[in-house]
């Protein structure tokens, strides 16, 4: 009866144990995030403040203008190069926070070209989008009245964007650890041009992807995270391993969803020389969607090829990504499958390819 009466106890006392020690991660997960929030809102009302000097207002357009990574940003840290009078204690510690964790912060204007052959006057909008769920489609928006920043009595989407100006706060997805532009890819290779191959594979050349589009953009990048980060992972079982992971980043949301963006400005880009004698007939193409935030995860790609005496061949490989990045799905080209010039697509990708020298 003692033992029974002990064992009772042992099993209260577990559970309790248990009970307080999630009760206090989920109090720890809170604070982290609670922290986080009031960081980037330090940079966005630091930055909203400014935003109504013609100098800084006129550096961040000059430096958006230039495109460092090909969209219309710029990243706070080289805005406060510019203007090192505003770089106070508070914003510099702020940025400090997320650049320790190879994170930058960024301003993005949506629609930037649009809005600046309108020329409109009026109060800038600002969106804090560091750790929202990108899959709202309306924001809080925030504005400098009074010396204060306010909260705007109605949310903001994109509509909203599209005919008014305003600067997302965010995290740049197009920058290294360092905050340097990620190489994409070097398309000065491809030296022959864009053309249209309407035939099989024969002999061996490259493989080229000359065109991508997405055909619901935001179902994988919300608006207020700009052009898509595409990055493209050809994965070969005989091979052993990934014969190459390439980057593709379009300048504007228009021109890839729904519609065909030109690789490289038409060039296409070379993924790999085809040697079936090595690869097998048949190469994985496995699309993610960068977002570059959150721990570092695992996923897991499986695909099946014919095999000759029957039956399938079921293959699997792991790739190592970001907890937000997004899984677009993949597809497997086979070398005598007809289809270059035609298209293949995951159902969030498609795109074409080319095959030349």
């Amino acid at each position: 009866m003692t033992t029974k009466r002990f064992s009772l106890f042992a099993i209260v006392m577990a559970a309790f144990v248990l009970l307080v020690g999630c009760k206090k991660e989920k109090e720890q997960e809170n604070t982290i995030m609670q922290s986080s929030e009031n960081i980037s809102m330090t940079i966005l009302s630091e930055i909203a403040k400014h935003s109504c000097e013609l100098d800084f207002k006129t550096t961040v357009y000059k430096m958006i203008q230039a495109r460092f990574d090909g969209d219309d940003n710029v990243l706070c840290k080289d805005v406060l190069s510019k203007t090192k009078d505003i770089a106070d204690g508070s914003i510099m510690e702020a940025l400090q926070y997320y650049q320790q964790q190879g994170l930058f912060p960024q301003i993005y204007i949506p629609y930037y070209e649009e809005l600046q052959e309108r020329k409109t006057e009026e109060n800038i909008i600002f969106i804090n989008a560091i750790g929202v769920d990108e899959s709202q489609v309306a924001f809080q928006g925030y504005c400098f009245e009074n010396d204060t920043i306010v909260e705007t009595p109605y949310l903001i989407d994109e509509e909203y964007a599209m005919n008014h100006e305003v600067w997302v706060i965010s995290l740049n997805e197009r920058v290294d650890e360092n905050g340097n532009p990620i190489i994409t890819g070097n398309y000065t290779d491809s030296i022959n041009g864009p053309r249209n191959e309407q035939s099989q594979r024969s002999g061996r050349k490259y493989e080229c992807v000359q065109k991508i589009k997405c055909p619901n953009l935001s179902e994988i990048e919300g608006w207020i995270k700009g052009a898509p980060e595409l990055k493209c992972v050809c994965y070969s079982h005989k091979w052993g391993g990934n014969l190459t992971t390439q980057y593709f980043f379009p300048n504007k949301r228009k021109d890839i969803n729904n519609v065909f963006w030109n690789v490289d400005n038409g060039y296409s880009r070379r993924m790999y020389y085809w040697n079936t004698a090595d690869y097998s007939n048949y190469v994985n193409f496995l699309w993610i969607e960068l977002d570059d935030s959150g721990s570092t995860t695992t996923i897991t790609n499986s695909y099946s090829i014919p095999l000759e005496t029957g039956g399938t061949n079921n293959i699997t490989y792991s790739v190592q990504v970001k907890e937000q990045d997004i899984d677009c799905g993949s597809f497997t080209p086979y070398y005598y499958d007809g289809l270059v010039g035609l298209s293949y697509a995951t159902g969030l990708v498609t795109w074409i390819d080319e095959y030349k020298n």
